[in-house]
């Protein structure tokens, strides 16, 4: 839980985890949390 949202990640593998936690991030540490994520899971989507 951040103040940009919830995010439920029972039963999600870490690639779903990482996009999901992304989605609540602060907006201006998205961009580089995505860029992380892609170059530890070479894909988000």
């Amino acid at each position: 839980v951040t103040e940009y949202g919830v995010a439920n990640l029972f039963g999600k593998n870490y690639q779903q985890r990482a996009k999901l936690l992304i989605d609540i991030a602060h907006p201006d540490h998205r961009e580089a949390l995505e860029r992380a994520a892609y170059k530890r899971f070479k894909s988000l989507y």
